[in-house]
């Protein structure tokens, strides 16, 4: 066991370096492996910081991180998931969490607003044990998790006439993309369940050429939509129901309100805010990169 540990480490690039002290600066402790993938929970000694990260398999990034103890959001791009709160004007009741990783968007929203209802989609029941056994993940009569496609229940929230103020979509890695989460039908269910100034925001990737098909796919449902660039090179879009992409005062001004919350998140308003590139630019012959249902190539499109 102890030698199998030492090749996932060194696999992971996460092996202690020669001149480490006895207790290495990297360490798994909890390896699981679920219906899906084969979840690795890694302890890392940093400089500043000690790091709790959730790894997926051998060859992916972090997914999630937490610094035990804190309530800081680790990762840039879950911290930019929280640009969604700057795209429309509270109050803000319910919102959709699709893909949980560690709990950190979840944690996050409630820490924000404490009386929000969160309902939280994760197909892979394992990753809710894991979030709560080595990430605080806690669910309360508020904060809701829903082991199912996430498809079926966006389908069924429709079904039943829910509506939420915001939708987070952070379902995909560098490695897979269940494609029927990035059509355009599946955008077009989430449409009908955000309120009319509903905001979504969609983790996906800057480069590559899967990312005009992404950009097309959003702007055929949501209209114009916003684009900002992540350090670690996340993409997150950015938008509305009813198309209405604010200013970027009233943005700042929903970001500045938010102020206080941000810092005990550990966020720098400013910093984030600067990662917003602006609108989305169409690619050329748009239409043919919809992706629908009966066309949706995502992950031969992300390894090209």
């Amino acid at each position: 066991m102890q030698k199998r540990a030492a090749a996932l480490l060194i696999a992971l690039g996460l092996a202690a370096t020669a001149n480490a002290p006895a207790a290495p600066r990297h360490r798994i402790i909890h390896q699981q492996k679920s219906l899906y993938r084969n979840i690795l929970v890694v302890d890392q000694a940093g400089a500043q910081h000690d790091l709790r990260c959730m790894v997926f398999g051998r060859l992916h990034g972090y997914q999630s991180c937490i610094r035990p103890g804190s309530s800081a959001m680790v990762l840039h791009y879950t911290q930019a998931m929280l640009l969604a709160l700057t795209m429309r004007d509270g109050p803000h009741r319910r919102a959709l969490v699709i893909g949980l990783g560690g709990g950190s968007l979840p944690g996050a929203l409630r820490a924000l607003y404490p009386d929000l209802h969160i309902d939280s989609v994760e197909l892979d029941p394992a990753m809710g044990e894991v979030a709560r056994t080595f990430f605080g993940y806690r669910t309360d009569a508020r904060s809701l998790l829903h082991i199912e496609d996430a498809r079926v229940f966006v389908r069924q929230a429709a079904w039943a006439g829910k509506t939420y103020d915001l939708v987070l979509i952070d379902a995909f890695d560098r490695q897979y993309i269940p494609e029927h989460l990035l059509t355009r039908e599946f955008l077009q269910q989430v449409a009908s369940i955000l309120k009319m100034d509903g905001a979504i925001a969609a983790n996906t990737f800057t480069n590559g050429t899967l990312a005009p098909y992404e950009t097309a796919t959003y702007r055929s449902v949501f209209g114009d939509v916003l684009e900002a660039d992540v350090p670690g090179g996340n993409r997150i879009i950015l938008g509305r129901r009813d198309g209405a992409v604010p200013s970027a005062r009233a943005m700042r001004t929903r970001a500045l309100a938010l102020d206080a919350g941000f810092r005990r998140l550990g966020i720098d308003r400013g910093e984030v805010m600067s990662w917003i590139r602006g609108r989305a630019v169409a690619p050329e012959n748009e239409a043919d990169h919809v992706l629908t249902d009966q066309f949706s190539p995502a992950n031969l499109l992300l390894q090209q």
